[in-house]
């Protein structure tokens, strides 16, 4: 079976989880009841993502694509940079940030080396013009201000657009950092998380472990049924993590 066929069963078995999971059959209550049942604004935020990816990657395929370009400034890589290692995926970084092929069809940042404020600015002056597609970064930016409602990832937005102003090369910096990191040579055949998709750590068992102990009362019934998650994942899906599971078998 080829990684693209590998792939597309691990989106089809995430959906049957989700079904099993929440008792519906049809997808658009599925996906409502179980973002409902995560943690957190942040775990929201994050598996919305993943999911919304994995959606662009499944039509891209149906269409025959060969390639994504997605259309994120260098300010957005660094946020994500850091955002994705505070969420505890500091290893899927090689594949997150720059040009790779994780799933079988490669993804391009071709807009990296230019700043959001760069884009924002070429984007007023051309005509028609094109200012509605550029996206400010996290979507609950505007509920920072609220420390309930706070996320990783709006954190990290209204830092960089602080940054970018003043320091750009702070910047510019991060997604450098970023950009040396490089996947194993045998990613291709290791064993994926079953929400995110992307090749499992082997200190993912370590990470899971010293999690477990914080928080004896909400792990999951049963250990084997977490093993298929990557640390991130773990964290952002705990406390829904063995109802996703329990619909693995």
């Amino acid at each position: 079976m080829s990684l693209r066929e590998e792939d597309d069963k691990d989106t089809q078995g995430l959906l049957r989880r989700l079904s099993v999971a929440t008792g519906q059959s049809d997808p658009g209550s599925n996906l409502h009841r179980y973002l409902s049942r995560l943690p957190s604004t942040s775990s929201f935020e994050d598996i919305s993502a993943i999911l919304r990816t994995q959606l662009v990657i499944h039509r891209a395929r149906v269409l025959g694509c060969e390639a994504i370009l997605w259309g994120d400034s260098t300010t957005r890589l660094a946020e994500r940079t850091l955002a994705e290692t505070a969420k505890g995926r500091g290893f899927s970084l090689p594949w997150l940030v720059n040009d790779s092929s994780p799933h079988g069809i490669e993804l391009i940042y071709p807009l990296r080396d230019l700043l959001r404020k760069e884009l924002a600015l070429f984007t007023s002056v051309t005509e028609p013009s094109l200012e509605r597609y550029i996206t400010r970064g996290s979507p609950t930016l505007n509920q920072v201000k609220s420390s309930k409602k706070s996320t990783i990832d709006g954190l990290m937005t209204q830092y960089f657009e602080s940054v970018e102003q003043n320091y750009p090369s702070i910047v510019n910096n991060v997604v450098r950092t970023g950009s040396k990191l490089r996947p194993s040579e045998d990613f291709q055949d290791q064993s994926r998380c079953q929400v995110c998709n992307l090749p499992l750590n082997d200190e993912d068992d370590l990470n899971r472990e010293e999690l477990k102990n914080r928080e004896e009362g909400s792990w999951a019934e049963s250990d084997r049924q977490v093993q298929s998650l990557c640390y991130g994942c773990h964290r952002s899906t705990q406390g829904s993590t063995s109802e996703i599971m329990k619909g693995a078998g």
